[in-house]
């Protein structure tokens, strides 16, 4: 049986990286594509193996009451939509297609990766196998950018090419796509148990932080400055970071000056936009931009025209337009239909505030369930999972990574499954491969700083 889940677990993966590598669609008909015709069966084939014990295990899935409410707001909103539109063209097919994509398919993939991830309490197989695969996908993604040679159908690059994007589709979402691992690839370092293996997994966190470089993100770099030192706090080890700091501006210089050393050149510039001096897009040259919107690259203007939306709309205030409908009445507002570049307004124009709350209260519900099960089990993993939160949190306020929906359902979705069967099987904390070699200081109840080997 455990053979069974880690099949379907890296059919999961595979589709997964599949549709970030290919176009996966079939024919013209939206919404047919071989990922759902791989994903759906498998799915169904996991609960079918798990159906005597499915409803406990779904019962126990972090943040579960929370997220079923916003799935069933948005579907009620499907038939509120159009009274909220004011005379707003509103594409129900398209609100279906967004709802599968961005609501419906991250939460069963969730689902999936914490049955699968419980069902095999005793490894760390599922937690590693997902996090090496994507750090994989952005070596493949890199290698595809140096080289120029790209057999897949999906462009690493974004922005009309100036700007490197990893497996997010675009630059922004593949600065944060990375930011999220690193986290992951240290704690899997610290509990590896061979130097290959830690070796392995600094190479992995090197080429996420050049990837992030080749980005030109400036929300990406201002997250790594927040990353590294969080963790340096939280572990104790500051030197670490600061050679892998330094080793990973060295990895993206190297990269870059035996590649493409004018791609860097052109992405770093973007920071001169913090100073007045870069070059303004056409976009950025619109009469209506306000000094603060050509710094925020436009995303002041937008969520301006958010609050426009909602402004006198009390009942949309609380209930929201209807899930899906962003674009067409963004549009009605600003001419154009722009990314919201923030998921906490997009909410509370799709949802309101009713889904607003809804979505902060998962996320409290997961850290409490991180906090509850591994502040005194794997003070590690904890201090890891809250920074790969902060990551989540600052993405959504930057930007919609509507791309990494799917990938990130299935990474946390693993966690909370990882630490979970560790915490039915005995209440020890999850068993790593190797013993653990970091001292890092700890809080307990009374606030003193103690220092503890995590390995005790």
């Amino acid at each position: 049986m455990r053979k069974l889940h880690l099949f379907l677990l890296i059919t999961i993966i595979g589709i997964l990286i599949a549709s970030k590598m290919y176009d996966v669609s079939i024919g013209d008909t939206q919404g047919f594509s071989i990922k759902n015709i791989i994903l759906y069966p498998s799915l169904l084939v996991l609960a079918l193996v798990n159906l005597g014990r499915l409803g406990a295990t779904i019962r126990a899935l972090p943040a579960l009451w929370p997220l079923l409410f916003i799935l069933g707001l948005a579907a009620t909103s499907f038939f509120y939509a159009r009274l909220m539109a004011h005379g707003v063209r509103i594409d129900q097919f398209s609100i279906l297609v967004t709802y599968k994509n961005h609501l419906l398919d991250p939460f069963l993939i969730y689902a999936a990766g914490f049955i699968i991830a419980k069902r095999i309490p005793e490894e760390q197989k599922p937690l590693y196998i997902t996090t090496i695969a994507f750090a994989l996908l952005n070596i493949v993604a890199m290698s595809v950018f140096v080289t120029g040679f790209n057999p897949f159908g999906v462009s690493v690059v974004s922005h009309s090419g100036t700007r490197f994007a990893s497996f997010g589709g675009m630059a922004n979402q593949g600065a944060y796509s990375l930011a999220i691992l690193i986290p992951l690839l240290y704690y899997l370092y610290d509990r590896a148990s061979n130097n290959f293996a830690k070796y392995s997994y600094v190479f992995f966190i090197f080429a996420c932080l050049a990837g992030i470089g080749l980005t030109g993100s400036r929300g990406g770099y201002l997250l790594i400055i927040i990353e590294f030192l969080m963790l340096m706090q939280l572990t104790g080890r500051y030197a670490f970071f600061s050679m892998i700091a330094a080793g990973g501006v060295a990895a993206m210089i190297v990269y870059a000056a035996a590649f493409n050393l004018e791609f860097l050149i052109s992405a770093l510039s973007r920071l001169e936009l913090l100073s007045g001096i870069e070059k303004i897009t056409d976009f950025q040259k619109r009469a209506d931009f306000s000094a603060l919107d050509q710094v925020s690259a436009g995303r002041t203007w937008i969520w301006k025209g958010i609050y426009e939306v909602m402004a006198n709309d009390p009942l949309a205030l609380v209930l929201g337009k209807g899930w899906g409908t962003y674009r067409p009445h963004i549009k009605e507002v600003l001419g154009i239909d722009p990314a919201a570049h923030n998921v906490f307004l997009l909410y509370l124009l799709e949802l309101g505030i009713t889904g607003l709350v809804l979505l902060c209260l998962a996320g409290y519900q997961y850290l409490r369930f991180i906090r509850n099960n591994l502040r005194n089990q794997d003070r590690l993993l904890y201090h890891c999972v809250t920074v790969m939160l902060v990551v989540v949190i600052w993405s959504f306020m930057l930007s919609a990574p509507v791309n990494l929906y799917k990938i990130w359902g299935l990474l946390f979705g693993v966690l909370a499954g990882y630490i979970a069967g560790s915490r039915t099987n005995g209440g020890e904390k999850p068993v790593v491969s190797g013993p653990a070699r970091t001292s890092v200081p700890l809080s307990d109840s009374d606030g003193i700083i103690r220092r503890r080997n995590l390995g005790e």
